[in-house]
């Protein structure tokens, strides 16, 4: 597997900070944490386990370390933490090395705490007796968790899914320990991938629904125009998890979320990548685009925009800039694979 380092002066990774960590946690070569003196970064070696090494802003290795059992892990998100340490959440198939806690081997989300020194401080693991991948976390207002990713199961931590691969949301205290959890899907392969908490204290959470099996279901109020393959999926939640709405947004092919960012009056704007170019989709430039998308706090979709060429297009992240706009990254095709920033 390839190992990208990427070093970026002060002033300019505190303002790329989310945006080039969810990128490259989406890459699954490598996760990014910008801390203000070093960055830190979580990997995958070929044996599958977690491999994190710290860099100073000049580029030097300060240690390495790696986490796991005997099958396999992945690291997909990371957070940093209001105690100045950060955490690492992905999924394991393991129940030995580092992980204690596991009765199986399917796939479990897998959450390791570390301090400020990068000193483990705890690892737990969360899920039922099916495969279920972390994807993403955030560190909520009151100093605890939410983490976001798919399951199949419907016992032990997780309950009530719908069929196949379902959204599941954990909500967790500070120490880890499960607080509610909600699960949200239908009868297709349904992925979360993207949570934040809002202004209201809620969560606005984004994945892919396959409306194909759904049969239109997934808004508030049934849509009838017509969508197929897998769309954005955003649902809104009260700081509970209960369900305030839900609605969908795409075309005809496939159209991934990837980011969220809050934007005045309580609206959001969602960047991922679409290859439709009907229905929600009103200026495809040609295969993969950026699609980004704003939406109301009732999830009426405000504009559209798609950015991109003739190749493969992809959005990994938005960001704000500090100025009333927005910083989106990604990946092109075009010419070569680069990062497209814009």
């Amino acid at each position: 597997m390839e190992i990208l380092l990427l070093v970026i002066w002060k002033e300019a990774y505190l303002l790329l900070e989310k945006a080039i960590k969810r990128m490259m946690t989406r890459s699954k070569n490598l996760l990014f944490l910008f801390l203000s003196t070093f960055i830190l970064f979580i990997g995958c070696k070929t044996d599958d386990d977690y491999d994190a090494g710290v860099t100073g802003i000049y580029g030097n290795l300060d240690f390495t370390k790696i986490y796991g059992g005997t099958k396999n892990e992945s690291a997909q998100a990371i957070v940093s933490t209001e105690d100045g340490g950060y955490a690492v959440l992905g999924f394991t198939q393991s129940m030995d090395g580092d992980i204690s806690d596991k009765t199986n081997e399917s796939y479990d989300y897998w959450l390791l705490k570390f301090n400020a020194e990068s000193e483990l401080q705890w690892n737990k693991t969360y899920g039922g007796t099916a495969d279920d991948r972390g994807k993403d976390i955030i560190q909520t207002q009151e100093g605890g968790y939410a983490i976001l990713g798919s399951s199949y199961s419907n016992d032990e931590d997780v309950s009530g899914n719908a069929g196949q691969e379902d959204y599941w949301l954990a909500k967790l205290d500070a120490s880890g320990t499960l607080s509610w959890q909600k699960s949200f899907g239908y009868s297709g392969t349904d992925s979360g991938l993207s949570v934040i908490q809002t202004s209201d204290g809620g969560y606005l959470v984004s994945g892919i629904l396959d409306v194909t099996a759904s049969s239109g279901e997934g808004n508030t109020s049934r849509n009838t125009n017509k969508h197929a393959g897998g769309d954005y999926w955003i649902i809104k939640l009260d700081a509970a998890g209960a369900l305030q709405w839900s609605k969908y947004f795409g075309g005809l092919l496939s159209d991934t979320p990837r980011g969220i960012v809050e934007a005045e009056n309580n609206s959001f704007i969602i960047a991922g990548s679409s290859d439709s170019a009907d229905t929600d989709i009103s200026n495809n430039k040609g295969s993969y685009d950026f699609w980004v998308i704003k939406i109301s706090n009732t999830g009426a979709l405000l504009w559209e925009k798609s950015f991109g060429g003739g190749e493969i297009d992809e959005a990994w992240a938005i960001t704000t800039s500090g100025d009333g706009n927005y910083i989106i990254a990604g990946d092109t095709e075009a010419w070569i694979k680069m990062c497209l920033i814009i």
